[in-house]
Protein backbone atom coordinates (compact mmCIF):
# COMPACT_ATOMS: atom_id res chain seq x y z
CA UNK A 1 0.00 0.00 0.00
CA UNK A 2 1.30 3.46 -0.90
CA UNK A 3 2.00 5.83 1.98
CA UNK A 4 -0.06 9.04 2.47
CA UNK A 5 3.00 11.05 1.40
CA UNK A 6 3.14 9.13 -1.88
CA UNK A 7 -0.52 9.95 -2.53
CA UNK A 8 0.10 13.56 -1.55
CA UNK A 9 2.82 13.92 -4.18
CA UNK A 10 0.75 12.28 -6.89
CA UNK A 11 -1.64 15.17 -6.33
CA UNK A 12 1.19 17.69 -6.28
CA UNK A 13 2.79 16.66 -9.49
CA UNK A 14 -0.32 17.06 -11.55
CA UNK A 15 0.15 20.78 -10.91
CA UNK A 16 1.89 21.48 -14.20
CA UNK A 17 0.89 19.41 -17.21
CA UNK A 18 2.74 21.05 -20.02
CA UNK A 19 3.86 20.20 -23.56
CA UNK A 20 7.52 19.45 -24.23
CA UNK A 21 9.16 22.62 -25.57
CA UNK A 22 12.73 23.88 -25.75
CA UNK A 23 13.68 27.43 -24.86
CA UNK A 24 16.87 29.46 -24.86
CA UNK A 25 18.46 29.56 -21.44
CA UNK A 26 20.99 32.40 -21.51
CA UNK A 27 19.85 35.40 -19.48
CA UNK A 28 20.81 39.06 -19.44
CA UNK A 29 24.10 40.07 -17.82
CA UNK A 30 25.26 43.68 -17.78
CA UNK A 31 28.98 42.88 -17.94
CA UNK A 32 31.03 40.67 -20.26
CA UNK A 33 33.21 37.98 -18.70
CA UNK A 34 35.29 35.76 -21.02
CA UNK A 35 34.56 32.07 -20.51
CA UNK A 36 38.20 31.22 -19.76
CA UNK A 37 38.76 34.16 -17.39
CA UNK A 38 38.78 33.71 -13.62
CA UNK A 39 37.41 37.06 -12.49
CA UNK A 40 37.46 37.72 -8.76
CA UNK A 41 35.69 40.45 -6.86
CA UNK A 42 35.41 41.96 -3.42
CA UNK A 43 31.65 42.15 -2.88
CA UNK A 44 28.44 40.24 -3.65
CA UNK A 45 24.99 41.32 -2.53
CA UNK A 46 21.31 41.18 -3.50
CA UNK A 47 19.02 44.02 -4.38
CA UNK A 48 15.24 43.81 -4.17
CA UNK A 49 12.45 46.08 -5.26
CA UNK A 50 8.66 45.95 -5.52
CA UNK A 51 7.27 45.45 -8.98
CA UNK A 52 4.94 48.35 -9.75
CA UNK A 53 1.42 47.30 -8.88
CA UNK A 54 -1.45 48.91 -6.99
CA UNK A 55 -2.99 45.59 -6.06
CA UNK A 56 -0.22 43.04 -5.57
CA UNK A 57 2.91 42.80 -3.46
CA UNK A 58 5.45 41.39 -5.92
CA UNK A 59 9.12 41.65 -4.91
CA UNK A 60 11.92 40.93 -7.37
CA UNK A 61 15.48 40.02 -6.32
CA UNK A 62 18.73 39.89 -8.26
CA UNK A 63 22.44 39.59 -7.35
CA UNK A 64 25.17 42.11 -8.10
CA UNK A 65 28.92 41.86 -7.66
CA UNK A 66 31.85 44.28 -7.80
CA UNK A 67 35.30 43.44 -9.14
CA UNK A 68 38.67 44.72 -7.98
CA UNK A 69 38.12 47.95 -9.92
CA UNK A 70 34.65 48.35 -8.42
CA UNK A 71 33.05 47.54 -11.76
CA UNK A 72 29.50 46.32 -11.25
CA UNK A 73 28.16 43.07 -12.65
CA UNK A 74 24.48 42.26 -12.18
CA UNK A 75 22.24 39.42 -13.31
CA UNK A 76 18.52 39.70 -14.02
CA UNK A 77 17.50 36.49 -12.19
CA UNK A 78 14.46 36.07 -14.49
CA UNK A 79 13.47 39.72 -14.06
CA UNK A 80 15.37 43.01 -13.96
CA UNK A 81 18.88 43.98 -12.82
CA UNK A 82 18.66 47.69 -12.09
CA UNK A 83 17.66 49.62 -9.01
CA UNK A 84 16.25 48.51 -5.69
CA UNK A 85 17.64 48.38 -2.17
CA UNK A 86 20.20 45.98 -0.73
CA UNK A 87 18.38 43.09 0.95
CA UNK A 88 19.29 42.40 4.56
CA UNK A 89 21.66 39.52 5.29
CA UNK A 90 22.77 39.01 1.67
CA UNK A 91 26.01 41.01 1.52
CA UNK A 92 29.41 39.34 1.47
CA UNK A 93 32.31 41.81 1.48
CA UNK A 94 35.93 40.74 1.55
CA UNK A 95 38.52 42.06 3.93
CA UNK A 96 40.16 45.22 2.68
CA UNK A 97 42.60 44.50 -0.12
CA UNK A 98 41.37 40.94 -0.65
CA UNK A 99 39.22 39.31 -3.33
CA UNK A 100 36.95 36.51 -2.11
CA UNK A 101 34.09 36.49 -4.63
CA UNK A 102 34.36 34.23 -7.66
CA UNK A 103 32.48 36.46 -10.08
CA UNK A 104 33.11 34.07 -12.98
CA UNK A 105 31.37 31.29 -11.07
CA UNK A 106 28.43 33.51 -10.13
CA UNK A 107 28.18 34.60 -13.76
CA UNK A 108 28.00 30.97 -14.92
CA UNK A 109 25.37 30.07 -12.33
CA UNK A 110 23.22 33.09 -13.16
CA UNK A 111 23.48 32.98 -16.94
CA UNK A 112 23.98 29.42 -18.21
CA UNK A 113 22.10 26.12 -18.18
CA UNK A 114 21.85 23.93 -16.19
CA UNK A 115 22.03 26.57 -13.48
CA UNK A 116 19.48 29.10 -14.76
CA UNK A 117 16.17 28.33 -16.45
CA UNK A 118 14.13 30.36 -18.95
CA UNK A 119 11.25 32.54 -17.81
CA UNK A 120 9.11 31.27 -20.64
CA UNK A 121 7.99 27.73 -20.01
CA UNK A 122 9.80 27.09 -16.73
CA UNK A 123 9.09 30.05 -14.46
CA UNK A 124 7.30 28.73 -11.32
CA UNK A 125 8.00 25.22 -12.58
CA UNK A 126 11.72 24.99 -11.70
CA UNK A 127 11.43 27.98 -9.38
CA UNK A 128 11.21 31.78 -9.35
CA UNK A 129 13.64 34.70 -9.09
CA UNK A 130 14.28 34.10 -5.38
CA UNK A 131 15.41 30.53 -6.05
CA UNK A 132 17.63 31.71 -8.92
CA UNK A 133 19.17 34.41 -6.73
CA UNK A 134 19.84 31.87 -3.98
CA UNK A 135 21.79 29.79 -6.50
CA UNK A 136 23.99 32.79 -7.27
CA UNK A 137 24.63 33.32 -3.56
CA UNK A 138 25.45 29.67 -2.84
CA UNK A 139 29.21 30.00 -2.31
CA UNK A 140 28.75 32.96 0.03
CA UNK A 141 26.33 30.83 2.07
CA UNK A 142 23.67 33.54 1.95
CA UNK A 143 19.99 33.33 0.96
CA UNK A 144 17.21 35.85 0.31
CA UNK A 145 15.11 34.60 3.23
CA UNK A 146 14.51 38.17 4.45
CA UNK A 147 12.42 39.12 1.40
CA UNK A 148 8.72 39.75 2.00
CA UNK A 149 6.52 36.63 1.56
CA UNK A 150 9.63 34.45 1.12
CA UNK A 151 8.03 31.47 2.90
CA UNK A 152 5.32 31.23 0.24
CA UNK A 153 7.92 30.31 -2.38
CA UNK A 154 10.41 28.30 -0.32
CA UNK A 155 7.71 26.06 1.16
CA UNK A 156 6.79 24.80 -2.32
CA UNK A 157 9.88 25.26 -4.51
CA UNK A 158 12.60 24.74 -1.90
CA UNK A 159 15.57 27.04 -1.41
CA UNK A 160 17.16 26.48 -4.83
CA UNK A 161 14.22 25.36 -6.97
CA UNK A 162 13.91 21.85 -8.36
CA UNK A 163 16.63 19.32 -7.74
CA UNK A 164 17.55 16.31 -9.86
CA UNK A 165 15.42 14.02 -7.71
CA UNK A 166 12.55 16.36 -6.86
CA UNK A 167 9.19 14.65 -7.18
CA UNK A 168 7.65 14.96 -10.66
CA UNK A 169 4.90 13.33 -12.68
CA UNK A 170 4.36 15.83 -15.49
CA UNK A 171 6.51 16.15 -18.59
CA UNK A 172 7.42 19.79 -17.96
CA UNK A 173 8.42 19.17 -14.35
CA UNK A 174 10.52 16.16 -15.38
CA UNK A 175 12.15 18.25 -18.10
CA UNK A 176 12.80 21.05 -15.62
CA UNK A 177 14.51 18.86 -13.04
CA UNK A 178 16.54 17.11 -15.73
CA UNK A 179 17.68 20.29 -17.48
CA UNK A 180 17.94 22.76 -14.59
CA UNK A 181 18.07 20.82 -11.31
CA UNK A 182 20.32 22.36 -8.66
CA UNK A 183 22.44 19.21 -8.34
CA UNK A 184 23.13 19.35 -12.10
CA UNK A 185 24.27 22.93 -11.69
CA UNK A 186 26.63 22.06 -8.85
CA UNK A 187 28.07 19.19 -10.92
CA UNK A 188 28.52 21.51 -13.91
CA UNK A 189 30.42 24.04 -11.77
CA UNK A 190 32.75 21.25 -10.65
CA UNK A 191 33.40 20.31 -14.25
CA UNK A 192 33.78 23.78 -15.73
CA UNK A 193 35.46 25.76 -12.97
CA UNK A 194 38.53 24.02 -11.53
CA UNK A 195 39.08 26.68 -8.88
CA UNK A 196 35.77 25.60 -7.28
CA UNK A 197 36.39 21.84 -7.36
CA UNK A 198 38.07 21.54 -3.99
CA UNK A 199 35.17 23.38 -2.39
CA UNK A 200 32.56 21.23 -4.12
CA UNK A 201 34.23 17.80 -4.08
CA UNK A 202 32.84 17.10 -0.62
CA UNK A 203 29.97 18.58 1.31
CA UNK A 204 32.03 19.03 4.45
CA UNK A 205 31.98 22.83 4.34
CA UNK A 206 28.38 23.32 3.24
CA UNK A 207 27.00 20.58 5.47
CA UNK A 208 28.10 22.61 8.49
CA UNK A 209 27.21 26.00 7.01
CA UNK A 210 26.04 28.66 9.48
CA UNK A 211 23.03 29.07 7.16
CA UNK A 212 20.47 26.44 8.25
CA UNK A 213 18.84 26.39 4.80
CA UNK A 214 22.09 25.23 3.25
CA UNK A 215 22.51 22.61 5.96
CA UNK A 216 18.99 21.31 5.30
CA UNK A 217 19.59 21.13 1.56
CA UNK A 218 22.73 19.07 2.09
CA UNK A 219 21.00 16.85 4.61
CA UNK A 220 18.55 15.79 1.90
CA UNK A 221 20.33 16.45 -1.43
CA UNK A 222 24.06 16.91 -0.85
CA UNK A 223 26.64 14.51 -2.27
CA UNK A 224 26.53 12.17 0.72
CA UNK A 225 22.75 12.31 0.88
CA UNK A 226 22.43 11.50 -2.83
CA UNK A 227 24.27 8.22 -2.29
CA UNK A 228 22.68 7.45 1.05
CA UNK A 229 19.14 8.11 -0.16
CA UNK A 230 19.44 6.73 -3.68
CA UNK A 231 16.85 4.01 -3.02
CA UNK A 232 14.35 6.26 -1.25
CA UNK A 233 11.16 7.36 -2.99
CA UNK A 234 11.80 10.90 -4.25
CA UNK A 235 8.30 11.98 -3.23
CA UNK A 236 8.88 11.36 0.47
CA UNK A 237 12.35 12.89 0.41
CA UNK A 238 11.12 16.09 -1.32
CA UNK A 239 8.11 16.36 0.95
CA UNK A 240 10.18 15.82 4.10
CA UNK A 241 12.70 18.40 2.89
CA UNK A 242 9.98 21.01 2.37
CA UNK A 243 8.34 20.24 5.72
CA UNK A 244 11.75 20.71 7.34
CA UNK A 245 11.89 24.16 5.74
CA UNK A 246 8.45 24.93 7.20
CA UNK A 247 9.66 23.92 10.66
CA UNK A 248 12.78 26.03 10.17
CA UNK A 249 10.68 29.08 9.31
CA UNK A 250 8.65 28.58 12.49
CA UNK A 251 11.80 28.10 14.60
CA UNK A 252 13.39 31.26 13.18
CA UNK A 253 10.43 33.58 13.17
CA UNK A 254 8.23 32.28 16.01
CA UNK A 255 10.41 30.17 18.33
CA UNK A 256 7.75 30.22 21.08
CA UNK A 257 5.01 28.94 18.76
CA UNK A 258 2.99 26.26 20.54
CA UNK A 259 2.82 22.68 19.22
CA UNK A 260 -0.87 22.87 18.36
CA UNK A 261 -0.39 25.88 16.08
CA UNK A 262 2.74 24.33 14.55
CA UNK A 263 0.77 21.21 13.63
CA UNK A 264 -1.93 23.33 12.04
CA UNK A 265 0.68 25.11 9.90
CA UNK A 266 2.17 21.78 8.80
CA UNK A 267 -1.32 20.46 8.03
CA UNK A 268 -2.07 23.50 5.84
CA UNK A 269 1.22 22.97 4.02
CA UNK A 270 0.40 19.30 3.36
CA UNK A 271 -3.16 19.96 2.23
CA UNK A 272 -1.93 22.63 -0.15
CA UNK A 273 -0.11 20.01 -2.20
CA UNK A 274 -3.29 17.95 -2.44
CA UNK A 275 -5.29 20.98 -3.54
CA UNK A 276 -2.66 21.93 -6.11
CA UNK A 277 -3.14 18.55 -7.75
CA UNK A 278 -6.90 18.92 -7.83
CA UNK A 279 -6.65 22.36 -9.47
CA UNK A 280 -4.43 21.02 -12.29
CA UNK A 281 -2.90 24.37 -13.22
CA UNK A 282 -1.70 24.33 -16.82
CA UNK A 283 0.80 26.52 -18.62
CA UNK A 284 -0.47 28.04 -21.88
CA UNK A 285 1.76 29.16 -24.75
CA UNK A 286 -0.95 31.52 -26.04
CA UNK A 287 -2.57 32.66 -22.84
CA UNK A 288 -1.32 34.16 -19.65
CA UNK A 289 -3.46 32.36 -17.06
CA UNK A 290 -0.91 30.11 -15.36
CA UNK A 291 0.75 32.66 -13.09
CA UNK A 292 -2.46 34.57 -12.21
CA UNK A 293 -4.06 31.27 -11.25
CA UNK A 294 -1.07 30.42 -9.06
CA UNK A 295 -1.27 33.87 -7.47
CA UNK A 296 -4.94 33.36 -6.68
CA UNK A 297 -4.23 29.93 -5.27
CA UNK A 298 -1.36 31.05 -3.05
CA UNK A 299 -3.49 33.87 -1.66
CA UNK A 300 -6.23 31.36 -0.85
CA UNK A 301 -3.60 29.38 1.06
CA UNK A 302 -2.47 32.54 2.84
CA UNK A 303 -6.09 33.05 3.92
CA UNK A 304 -5.87 29.68 5.69
CA UNK A 305 -2.70 30.75 7.49
CA UNK A 306 -4.47 33.94 8.60
CA UNK A 307 -6.88 31.83 10.63
CA UNK A 308 -3.95 30.40 12.64
CA UNK A 309 -1.81 33.50 13.14
CA UNK A 310 -2.56 36.66 15.02
CA UNK A 311 -1.88 39.84 13.05
CA UNK A 312 1.52 40.21 14.72
CA UNK A 313 2.44 36.54 14.23
CA UNK A 314 1.48 36.69 10.54
CA UNK A 315 3.62 39.76 9.93
CA UNK A 316 6.56 38.20 11.75
CA UNK A 317 6.22 34.92 9.84
CA UNK A 318 5.66 36.27 6.33
CA UNK A 319 7.17 39.73 6.63
CA UNK A 320 3.88 41.12 5.32
CA UNK A 321 0.56 42.35 6.68
CA UNK A 322 -2.63 40.32 6.38
CA UNK A 323 -4.07 43.02 4.13
CA UNK A 324 -1.28 42.63 1.54
CA UNK A 325 -1.81 40.40 -1.49
CA UNK A 326 1.03 38.16 -2.69
CA UNK A 327 2.09 37.90 -6.34
CA UNK A 328 4.84 36.16 -8.27
CA UNK A 329 6.97 39.02 -9.63
CA UNK A 330 7.60 37.46 -13.04
CA UNK A 331 3.92 37.88 -13.84
CA UNK A 332 5.00 41.43 -14.65
CA UNK A 333 8.09 40.32 -16.64
CA UNK A 334 6.59 38.15 -19.34
CA UNK A 335 9.05 36.70 -21.85
CA UNK A 336 8.69 38.32 -25.24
Amino acid sequence: MRSPLYITFIFLTTLILLPSTSYATKTTVNCDIPVDEHLMGHKLEVRNYPVESLKWVAIHTYPEAFDDNNKRCAWDALGGSKGGDVLDDTTTECEEGKKCINISTVNYIMSEAPCIWPKKGYYAVVGVCWNATNRGLYFTQKTVHKVKFYFVVEAYFGTYGLDSSSWCWTNRCREGRKLYGWSQCRDAVRKNFPWQRSELTTDNKMAVSPNPRIRLYHEYYGDVARVKNINLNPDERWFNYLQSLVNLQIDERLPKFDAKKRNRILAIHTSTFQEMGKRKFAYSEKGNQYQPELNTFFNEVLDKYKTVFTDAEYETFFGAKKSEIFALPAEHYQAK
